[in-house]
């Protein structure tokens, strides 16, 4: 066994209710897997943002820790209500569907009224017709109850990487705009549009933008940013990095009362847009 890797796996009995006209309760043991990681053999921790929604405590928690430990640290787990309430920065969003009060089809419509976010469906029902609902409905996936929670894991990194080559695709460099419902990019001439109005960028206020255009709806961390402005060959120190998003702040203001370019507290900043 390769000493810098330690694996320890627990077992958890969690139990599932199902329809009373079954007759039983499903129970199944759902093992976790947690990874310590010592030297090179480290975990990639994607800078996303998750909640799980079950009614189940127990099963929670165990994803949660699960998710934690295998490169997302930000998953957390709020309450039907408090999502519903406004409490939507999330990029994936794990709903059971039976739950007293508000089930998963109907906080999954919340959700869609008013974010883009993944969502992935965890159910102990088996029938097709749930499962076309759920899709219908706006999800993304779906995992049935009892499960592996690697599967989860595998299921949640397969939806952003598809969003990272999607992204790719949607501003790839030889394209001259790219078009939001909110603005557009106009790469030729390297300015922005809004509102029927023009206006000119700078050289390092274009990359920026073009960045986060290319990332929509992500929170990019300063690290990332810097990187980024690295590799076009501009140096990009933190306090570089601020200066240069409230400068573009101000250029994307054309007094239309809305802030696409925002700042998340403790991680970074995020252009707010809606895809055509």
């Amino acid at each position: 066994m390769n000493d810098s890797l330690h694996c320890i796996q627990l077992t958890c009995r969690v139990w599932f209710k199902t329809c009373p006209a079954a007759g039983f309760a499903l129970f199944s043991d759902l093992p976790i897997n947690i990874i310590n990681h010592k030297g090179s053999d480290k975990v990639e921790t994607r800078n996303k943002r998750i909640c799980v929604v079950d009614d189940d405590p127990k099963l929670v928690e165990l994803i949660v820790k699960y998710m934690s430990r295998n490169g997302y640290p930000e998953t957390f787990t709020l309450e039907p209500s408090e999502i519903l309430a406004g409490k939507m920065n999330f990029d994936l969003f794990i709903l059971d569907v039976m739950m007293p009060g508000i089930d998963g089809f109907e906080l999954c419509k919340g959700i869609r009224a008013k974010s883009d976010a993944f969502i992935i469906f965890l159910t102990a029902r088996s029938e097709s017709f749930d499962r076309i609902v759920g899709l219908e409905l706006g999800a993304d996936d779906y995992v049935s109850k009892p499960f592996e929670a690697r599967e989860l894991l595998a299921r949640i990194n397969s939806l952003f990487r598809r969003q990272e080559v999607e992204a790719k695709k949607l501003a790839p460099e030889d394209v001259d705009t790219v078009e939001y419902r909110e603005l557009i990019l106009d790469r030729k001439r390297q300015l922005i549009i809004r509102a029927e109005q023009e206006r000119e960028l700078t050289t390092y206020e274009f990359r920026l933008l073009e960045y986060f255009c290319s990332n929509p709806n992500s929170v990019l961390s300063r690290e990332q940013i810097t990187a980024y402005l690295e590799s076009h060959d501009f140096t990009g120190f933190g306090r570089s990095v601020d200066i240069g998003i409230s400068r573009l702040r101000k250029k994307l203001d054309f007094g239309t009362g809305d802030e696409l370019l925002r700042t998340v507290w403790g991680r970074g900043y995020i252009l707010e847009v809606t895809r055509i």
